[in-house]
């Protein structure tokens, strides 16, 4: 099982940070609350008892590295931001604006599920218009089903 370590003694419980990992139970070990539909970044948060914003788990490396734009550019990369701070959200958007993405707000950690792998938003580099409607479609828990399933043989 995945071991986590906080950070408590020194840091204010307020601070918090950016949460960009995703979970494959296969390199993780099975964590059972977000197999049963806890998403991961509330996980996250609740185990090192500070606030997580989720940001950067839906971009491969090459994209980050390659395709940041100035701001008002054709083709600029849009990333979901997930969190349940407004001003760490906020913060995290100008963030990703000054490294050349713009951000949107995704709503809570509990819905971050909306941006996790085997979703149309994740790692798909899309624009604000798109990743708007992208995130709008999914089924929040749906993507705990799929994961449970992949494990599976045959998917079953």
């Amino acid at each position: 099982m995945l071991q986590v370590r906080s950070s408590r003694r020194s840091t204010a419980a307020t601070t918090g940070g950016s949460e960009p990992s995703n979970y494959p139970a296969v390199r993780d070990g099975t964590i059972a609350e977000i197999d049963a539909g806890l998403t991961e970044s509330e996980w996250v948060a609740r185990a090192v008892g500070r606030p997580a914003i989720k940001a950067f788990n839906s971009i491969t490396a090459s994209s980050l590295a390659t395709r940041g734009l100035p701001v008002g550019s054709p083709g600029r990369v849009c990333l979901p931001v997930a969190g349940d701070e407004q001003d760490a959200k906020a913060r995290t958007i100008r963030m990703l604006e000054e490294l050349g993405f713009d951000g949107l707000d995704a709503g809570s950690l509990a819905q971050s599920s909306r941006q996790q792998p085997g979703t149309a938003a994740y790692c798909s580099d899309l624009g604000v218009a798109e990743l708007r409607v992208t995130l709008a479609e999914p089924d929040p828990h749906g993507v705990a089903r799929r994961r449970l399933r992949r494990r599976t043989p045959h998917g079953e």
